[in-house]
């Protein structure tokens, strides 16, 4: 059986974003050139390289050379480094094929040939390997040649000789040598040139090599023009589409497009034989992409092209098998198109954009909105396009929704697109050449949006090509070929469904034997009936036949899970010496490699658990660890499989770093090109998991040696029963788990056992996630593993160390409870956090120093806001230094929270000191305007304790503190109503105290503020243990009339009346002051608002009042008055408020409801209080209205009662003799006639009375 060679690939677009390229535009000495035609073809995009190119030099690496946008953009691409791409823009198509050239290690020339009619060489600096052409390019950099007996537009294909010679083959068969001082001109004729080659330099050779379009190889030389000619032979593989006749025979022709079909080599040394390496693409043959030919100068001979690895492809019969998996469409959808390998992401964005079109051109003038929106990424793009045209309808008939038919529509709306998506990765992958790479061997295989190498085929990728292909395989593999039948008999949905069987299995806690297990599910699933009993005998037959069918079995798994030992070669030791040229392509080949032979792992693996299932009936004769072998086999490899499937977002992590590394001379040459702002997130690659993972390693060989170093290191295969779990398989959940790839880490977790290894990453996880109480309980749960009594077996304990810090198991669940506490707090769960310090504490050995816990745990609980755990904690803490410190944390969170009640609430048996000096600290020396108000809360400390003394201190301070504030706050009144508040809580407070004992003293908060000097010191003032004080009396400070009198000035009417009321102040000035605003108020309202003086308008009650301000402003003197105004009072504060509005305005009635209050219990006052202010009118009906009262009264009143009624005759003598001396108006007239007769009408009853009395 011969090893084999396979081909893997790195899609170009998810390595190097265009939008990373640096850009140059190169200029022409030809005027009015031709816009270039847009670009038409639909099924590829203008990214696809029409030709492309490698180039190998060792101070340089492997350099790509692509021609894009049809022609217009010569793109290089280094291969063996991260330097980034840079794109030349050309002012019309370049011809096929341009050439680069090293010239010396300080120089990299590039020349092409453009179909304007112009050679092109491009200088390019190469002195820093790193940096490449991005250093700053020399003068003249660009050099233009026109060429000669040309037309202005003409079509050929280009062969650069070297650096002084370019040979171009045009479209009537000629050949037009170019050279550093002469030109030559072939005079040969014939069919259309497609490619034109010669040896590579150095080399004195200098003849040219052409293939034609009918299939002929032709050599050229300087001076006798075409000397041989050579047709090529047809493969027979090949079915014809376009063929020529010429004398009767048919021959088949070749593209009209040129391309890179043909190399020429030579094997040096001593060896002068010249080579020809000829490609025929074959279009029509689905099996192949073309075929090879090797011609030497007598001989000729086929080569066999290699192929590429098992690679996904969404075909319709893929798609349904996808769609019968659980799961929304759009997810399984969009899961498949994004799996690494199958699309790039320049198909998707082509697809995509294509999409849109084409749905934008049917959608009217309202297209959905997805069109027409931005989104940040593609994979948002299309999940937000792709079916938005699809809408539910309803039946016109029934009404009901055609749930159904809009399934149905969006599934053929999402095969759609996919179909587009594989058109487009169809052109990407079309074959533009091949090319040499580092070593000798190394093959690079060139397509338009991938490069790939060809590389030799590992033992499992030979194995499973050979079974494919339904090749013999070796006799110790020969069992294979005997389970490849069994699965081909069983069909592929049977081995789908017993592939899920199995993956529920291992996903289980396996409490029984695997035997059994294979030997129930064996049963349940039938497995069996899927075989007919023919091919069932065969197989049973063909398994006889194999004599140790164990050792077969154990040769499979030495397959699956081997790898090959590569020997170290000599060169490759001085390479370590050497600084790392592995780049992202080296590394997308490694995950592409590995990718392709897990997948040839897994398909042999799953074939040997299918044999298990059919021979279910006899495993019982079978070593059972050997059973478990293949399962846990399978396992690393499905495990393996998914990681491979995934794709993996850069987080812009490793962007930033480098930007950090940047040196003085990135950043001028990144600001020389205007590229300052070039790395931007959306831009950067898009790499699979794989890639990132392989990238981590560092490691430089070639495949398949890296990919082998990788899947040994990653240890998911070295497991021998899924019952247990490895330090490896637990190493790699981890590392996952550290990348940042949480679903991916969970999905691995879920295949392994609950060990406690597994279990404490699956905790780690949780947190990473959010689920903190579903990781506290796990935690919990892997404590029990620690300490002399754990009865952990050896392999448990050495995968539950390999996870924690250092690699050691701690010696105890005290030790592992204060590590769980650790990463809580490190990831901001207190509240977990916490509880382990409880644990910790309750655990805790005898001599051990608990202090650093203690804190954690009260500083916890202040941070949740358990501040009665917090208070407990400080009470059980048996450590002085952490009760002293913490108190003072808990009262100031508790300030600052404003759960003021609950503070004064707590006993503080013997901390009553340090709480009253940290609230004295925060009232000394913080402003007192800012909230927490700290004097407040310290006065309602000493209120709450009796401390009056000490109470009364504290809003002393705090009033001298705003006095010290006023002459520099623009708020002067906010602040002298804070002082009187102030002052007025001390006079409280001093009230309480005993008469003799009605002062305080005030120790000097400010000793270091400049004082006024004094020359008579007394000698006590020096002593050291005095502080500076000062006596305050309560004759200093303001009367209690004074303090109302100024809060009613201030508006702080409910204050004011407040503190009138229980200090037994007359309220008369403030009824006169409250009177005054609402006067005020109903002049001009807008006034006294813009002065801010209307706060007691504004309280919770009042604003609720409906009317204007000045509404509610006369409806809280009524209230005010109702509230404090009475007989006790003798409606004092009624009168001062009628007088005030008198003294006022007397052109302006009272308030009704005054009057009337008036009248009903001072009805003279309202009369005598008329006619002093003059106004008569007024004084008339209120003493028309008083002898009205007295009327009414008199004619329910008994006789007896009725003869010693009392009037004030005389005050209403007065009204009338003052309204006979004043002109008053025609109301006023009637007024008095009326008053006039009344009193008679009075005067007459009563004299009739008296003389019935008698």
């Amino acid at each position: 059986m011969n090893s084999g060679n396979i081909l893997v690939a790195a899609q170009l677009s998810s390595l190097y974003p265009s939008s990373n390229a640096i850009s140059q535009v190169l200029q022409t000495e030809r005027r009015n050139l031709p816009l270039p035609p847009p670009h038409t073809d639909t099924d590829s995009s203008s990214e696809h390289a029409s030709y492309s190119s490698t180039f190998y030099a060792p101070h340089t690496g492997t350099i790509l050379l692509r021609v894009i946008h049809g022609g217009l953009i010569l793109e290089l691409i280094s291969l063996s480094t991260d330097v980034p791409p840079i794109r030349f823009v050309f002012p019309s198509a370049v011809l096929p094929a341009p050439a680069i050239f090293a010239w010396g290690e300080k120089e990299l020339h590039v020349l092409a040939v453009i179909s304007s009619g112009s050679l092109f060489r491009l200088v390019l600096p190469t002195v820093n390997p790193t940096r490449l052409w991005h250093d700053p390019l020399p003068k003249q950099w660009s050099r233009e040649y026109i060429i000669k007996n040309v037309p202005e537009q003409f079509y050929g294909v280009v062969q650069a000789q070297g650096l002084l010679c370019v040979a171009i083959g045009l479209t009537n068969g000629s050949l037009i040598r170019i050279e550093a001082e002469n030109i030559g001109d072939d005079n040969f004729h014939g069919s259309e040139i497609l490619s034109v080659a010669s040896r590579p330099q150095p080399t004195e050779l200098g003849y040219m090599w052409t293939l034609s379009r009918d299939r002929t190889l032709r050599l050229w030389t300087a001076k006798g023009g075409c000397v041989a000619s050579k047709t090529l032979s047809l493969s027979g593989k090949v079915s014809g589409e376009s063929y020529v006749t010429s004398n009767g025979i048919k021959s088949e022709l070749l593209g009209a497009e040129p391309r890179n079909l043909l190399r020429i080599f030579g094997n040096g040394g001593d060896d002068e034989t010249t080579y020809a390496v000829a490609f025929t693409p074959t279009p029509s043959y689905p099996q192949s992409g073309g075929y090879f030919q090797l011609i030497a100068i007598n001989s000729d001979q086929m080569r066999e092209t290699a192929t590429y690895g098992e690679e996904t492809d969404l075909t319709p019969t893929n798609l349904d098998e996808l769609l019968r998996s659980p799961g929304s469409l759009t997810d399984k959808f969009m899961t498949a198109i994004l799996r690494p390998g199958v699309f790039s992401p320049l198909t998707l964005r082509t697809a995509v954009e294509q999409y849109t079109d084409a749905c934008l051109s049917v959608s009217g003038p309202h297209p959905p909105p997805q069109l027409t929106s931005s989104y940040p990424t593609t994979a948002e793009n299309i999940a937000a396009v792709v079916g938005c045209t699809v809408n539910l309808m309803q039946d016109p008939q029934t009404g009901a929704l055609q749930h159904d038919r809009y399934w149905n529509a969006l599934k053929r709306d999402w095969e759609g697109f996919v179909a587009r998506c594989r058109e487009v990765e169809r052109s990407a992958r079309w074959p533009l050449g091949l090319g040499k790479g580092k070593s000798r061997d190394e093959v690079i295989v060139i397509e338009r949006e991938r490069v790939g190498v060809y590389v030799k085929e590992d033992l499992p990728l030979n194995v499973h090509r050979y079974l494919s292909d339904s090749l013999p395989v070796e006799p110790h593999f020969a069992v294979l070929d005997i389970l490849w039948t069994l699965c081909d008999k069983i069909g592929h949905e049977a081995l789908q469904n017993l592939e899920t069987r199995i993956a529920d299995i291992l996903h289980q806690e396996i409490a029984f034997s695997i035997v059994d297990i294979i030997e129930d599910q064996a049963q349940r699933f039938n497995f069996k009936a899927s075989l007919d009993e023919p091919s069932e005998v065969s197989i049973i037959a063909r398994l006889q036949g194999i004599e140790d069918l164990d050792g077969a079995v154990r040769i499979i798994l030495d397959l699956v899970a081997g790898f090959e030992q590569e020997v170290k070669q000599e060169e490759d030791e001085v390479e370590l010496l050497l600084p790392s040229s592995r780049s992202d392509w080296t590394t997308a080949l490694s995950a592409s490699y590995i990718t392709t032979t897990v997948h040839a792992r897994y398909d042999i693996c799953i074939a040997l658990v299918t044999l298990l299932f059919f021979l279910a009936d006899d495993l019982k004769e079978w070593d059972p660890s050997l059973v478990e072998e293949v399962f846990a086999v399978f396992r690393g490899l499905a495990m393996l499989r998914s990681v491979a499937r995934q794709p993996a977002a850069d987080t812009g992590g490793e962007q930033e770093a480098s930007d950090e590394l940047l040196t003085t001379d990135d950043v001028i040459a990144r600001m020389s090109n205007m590229h300052v702002s070039r790395n931007q997130p959306r831009f950067v690659p898009t790499f699979s998991l794989l890639h990132r993972l392989a990238g981590q390693s560092g490691e430089t060989m070639e495949l398949p040696g890296a990919a082998h170093r990788f899947l040994d290191a990653s240890g998911v295969l070295q497991s021998t029963s899924p019952a247990r779990v490895t330090q490896f398989e637990a190493l790699f959940c981890e590392r996952l788990r550290l990348l940042g790839y949480y679903e991916v880490a969970r999905e691995m977790l879920a295949w392994l056992p609950r060990t406690p290894g597994v279990v404490f990453i699956a905790a780690c996880l949780y947190i990473n996630i959010g689920r903190a109480e579903d990781a506290a309980q796990l935690m919990e749960k892997v404590a029990g593993s620690f300490g002399h009594d754990s009865g952990l077996s050896l392999e448990d304990a050495e995968t539950l160390a390999s996870v924690l810090p250092g690699a050691v198991l701690f010696d105890s669940e005290f030790t592992f409870y204060i590590h769980a506490s650790a990463i809580f707090r490190s990831n901001g769960l207190v509240q977990q956090e916490v509880s382990f310090i409880r644990l910790a504490l309750s655990v805790a050995p005898q001599d051990i120093d608990t202090t650093e816990l203690w804190f954690g745990l009260i500083r916890g609980y202040i941070d949740l806001g358990f501040y009665e755990d917090a208070y407990s904690a400080i009470i059980a803490t048996p450590y002085d230094s952490v009760k002293r410190e913490c108190i003072s944390q808990l009262v100031y969170r508790m300030c600052e929270e404003s759960t003021i009640e609950q503070l004064m609430s707590f006993n503080f048996a013997t901390f009553s000191a340090e709480i009253e000096d940290a609230l004295a600290f925060k009232a000394r020396n913080t402003d007192p305007r800012a909230r927490p108000f700290y004097s407040r809360i310290l006065y309602t400390w000493y209120t709450r304790r009796g401390d009056h003394r000490n109470a009364a201190r504290t809003m002393y301070q705090r009033a001298r503190k705003f006095k010290e504030n006023t002459a520099q706050s623009t708020d002067v009144i906010t602040l002298m109503e804070e002082q009187l508040e102030a002052y007025l809580l001390a006079i409280n407070s001093l009230s309480l105290l005993a008469p003799n004992a009605l002062g305080f003293a005030m120790i000097d908060a400010e000793p270091h503020k400049r004082r006024k000097l004094s020359k008579n010191i007394p000698d006590s003032t020096f002593t050291g243990d005095k502080q500076e004080s000062e006596i305050i009396n309560l004759n200093v400070l303001l009367s209690p009339a004074s303090i109302v009198l100024r809060l009613g000035q201030a508006n702080q009417f409910d204050m004011a009346m407040a503190t009138a009321r229980s200090l037994d102040v007359d309220m008369s000035e403030l009824f006169t002051t409250l009177t005054s605003q609402c006067l005020r108020l109903s002049r001009n309202p807008e006034t006294i608002l813009q002065e801010d003086t209307s706060d007691w308008l504004l309280t919770d009650n009042v604003s609720s009042w409906p009317g204007s301000p000045a509404d509610r402003g006369w409806r809280y003197l009524r209230v005010a008055l109702e509230r404090h105004d009475s007989v006790e009072t003798d409606y004092k504060y009624s009168k001062t408020a009628f007088e005030t509005i008198l003294s006022s305005d007397r052109s302006s009635p009272p308030p009704p409801w005054l009057v009337h209050s008036l009248e009903e219990n001072h009805h003279e006052y309202l009369i005598r209080t008329s006619l002093r202010y003059d106004i008569i009118e007024s004084a008339l009906e209120h003493s028309l209205s008083l002898l009205r009262k007295a009327n009414i009264a008199f004619s329910h009143a008994s006789q007896k009662a009725a003869s010693v009624t009392w009037l004030p005759y005389t005050l209403i003598d007065q009204v009338l003799a003052a309204s006979a001396q004043n002109e008053l108006t025609t109301h006023g007239q009637k007024l008095r006639t009326e008053l006039q007769t009344e009193v008679n009408n009075r005067v007459k009853r009563m004299q009739k009375m008296s003389r019935f009395a008698v």
